[in-house]
């Protein structure tokens, strides 16, 4: 599975704005994201076709990663719930 330029198309008011994560640094491989204000980040990711093929058998998973550096998890802190879901090719972004 590979990150992807999100190809949705944004609308004129949208509050997102295009970064890579990673990019020029050699160390990591360069993450496409949408970014807003509240701190939304918004990636998307493409299966190669042997990964599709093992998740539409019913035998693979999606699993996500976060790494969260310098923000420590205190009791009572709110979490904002982290949405994996599928979508199509040019799909509108959620809120827009």
């Amino acid at each position: 599975m590979h990150p992807v330029k999100i190809s949705s198309a944004l609308p004129a008011n949208h509050p997102y704005r295009e970064l890579v994560f990673g990019e020029r640094q050699s160390e990591y491989l360069p993450l496409p994201a949408l970014l807003d204000n509240e701190g939304t980040v918004i990636t998307e990711w493409e299966p190669s076709i042997e990964e599709l093929a093992v998740l539409l058998s019913g035998e693979g998973r999606i699993r996500v990663t976060l790494l969260l550096t310098g923000i420590g998890l205190k009791p009572g802190a709110k979490l904002t719930p982290l949405k994996v879901q599928v979508v199509e090719k040019q799909a509108p972004l959620l809120g827009a």
